[in-house]
């Protein structure tokens, strides 16, 4: 199994499109063959030492794949490429992280 975490900073002010946007291709993507998780979520205040200051435009997509073919795949969809292109300006920054389920 594959985890992403991809780690968005929305510009000030398009947050809310931002997350609106991405609702849009939620079911298409979770429909997908291979996905097993595809969800949004928004900081949290949680007051936690460690934790850095609550920003509001801070997001992360949290996604669960089946295998690696099933992730590059969705990332090659035109489908998926069209939407990238178009929220990318609205986007202070983004990074995504990779991991591999050990099993245990």
């Amino acid at each position: 199994m594959i985890y992403v975490i991809a780690a968005i900073r929305a510009r000030e002010g398009q947050r809310d499109v931002v997350e609106s946007l991405f609702r849009k291709i939620v079911p298409a993507v979770q429909a997908k063959a291979g996905c097993l998780e595809y969800e949004l979520a928004v900081h949290l205040s949680s007051g936690f030492p460690g934790q850095p200051a609550f920003d509001d435009n801070e997001l992360v997509i949290v996604e669960k794949w089946a295998d690696l073919e099933a992730l590059k795949t969705h990332l090659a969809d035109p489908v998926y490429m069209d939407w990238y292109t178009n929220v990318w300006p609205l986007l202070a920054g983004a990074s995504m992280q990779v991991f591999k389920h050990r099993g245990g």
